[in-house]
């Protein structure tokens, strides 16, 4: 807005403030931060169950918007740092970046994880959080979760949660960045837990479900609302279990992690009949498990182990066919 005259009123601010038509059209629109589902300078959810996975969504994100890498098939327009409010702790976080990294590249240190649950009721930590935010100027902060953070305020409240919503508006604003919570669903489950004013504040909102039943590692995500976009889109989640070795007990250590993919299925007009059989099911392993993102060539290897460990095949060999 127009810069106020020192000694103008309060009613001069508000004057400076006014726009015309031509004014409002040549107000940029926030840049994509991930295409067509997160952009920069808004407030979005991701809402679940309990044991949905919005967490390891949440982290693989996180990891994905710091390094430039695409997420569930769309491209990051612009990453940076991202910071992870672990308002639950940052123990558990451990292990889930061991298992990312061991499927992965290792985690870039531009994701910066802050173990603190600050409380957006308390005015003074949430200042210097806020300034933080200002400092390092993230692209993406995840608030990881809602519940944690806002302790004493009643959920139920919209009064309350619109104090809260004030308190996030903060942090967006203190950087352009995307603020993202991770927040629980109430009993119906179609609808973030607590009162409606979260709906009114969204510019987006994820919504995860588990699919294939309570034990399955599957879910996937729907794109519940976009302010100023389709909100019809869904992204499909395949979780893996990875080994993460022994503790200092001997017992044994896991996590998993959480790849994202678009709902849509992969192209069926190779011409794998064409090509010969080992490459044909070469590029159906990759069809099949890592979908349009490709994978490393660790990755690779362990799931052509997997497909070819009953069909006496020698998993090396792979190297020379790609080769």
């Amino acid at each position: 807005a127009p810069a106020v005259a020192a000694g103008g009123t309060m009613l001069d601010a508000a004057r400076a403030r006014l726009l015309t038509p031509s004014q409002v059209r040549e107000l940029k629109r926030p840049a994509p931060l991930v295409r067509g589902v997160l952009r920069m300078d808004t407030l979005a959810w991701i809402i679940a169950a309990p044991g949905s996975f919005k967490s390891f969504v949440a982290l693989d994100l996180a990891a994905r918007v710091a390094a430039g890498l695409a997420w569930a098939g769309q491209p990051v327009r612009k990453s940076g740092i991202v910071f992870y409010i672990a308002a639950e702790g940052a123990s558990g976080m451990s292990a889930r970046i061991a298992a990312w990294e061991k499927i992965h590249d290792p985690m870039s240190d531009d994701v910066r994880v802050l173990p603190i649950a600050v409380q957006a009721s308390n005015p003074e930590a949430w200042a210097v959080l806020v300034a933080l935010v200002a400092e390092v100027r993230p692209v993406l902060v995840i608030v990881d979760t809602q519940a944690r953070i806002s302790t004493s305020i009643k959920e139920n409240d919209n009064t309350a949660m619109g104090e809260l919503i004030t308190r996030l508006d903060e942090l967006r604003r203190a950087a352009g960045s995307c603020i993202l919570v991770v927040h629980h669903t109430g009993r119906a489950g179609s609808h973030a837990r607590g009162g409606s004013a979260i709906d009114g504040a969204q510019d987006t909102e994820l919504r995860i479900e588990r699919t294939g039943g309570p034990k399955a590692l599957s879910a996937e995500i729907l794109i519940d609302k976009q302010k100023d976009g389709p909100d019809t889109d869904r992204i499909r989640v395949e979780m893996t279990t990875i080994d993460l070795g022994l503790d200092e007990y001997g017992d044994p250590v896991s996590s998993l992690v959480a790849t994202c993919y678009p709902a849509d299925p992969f192209p069926t007009n190779i011409e794998y009949q064409e090509l010969p059989d080992d490459q044909a099911r070469i590029l159906m392993v990759l069809r099949d498990q890592f979908h349009e993102l490709g994978a490393t060539e660790a990755a690779l290897l362990d799931a052509w182990a997997a497909v070819t460990s009953t069909r006496g095949a020698k998993p090396d060999s792979v190297k020379r066919r790609f080769r």
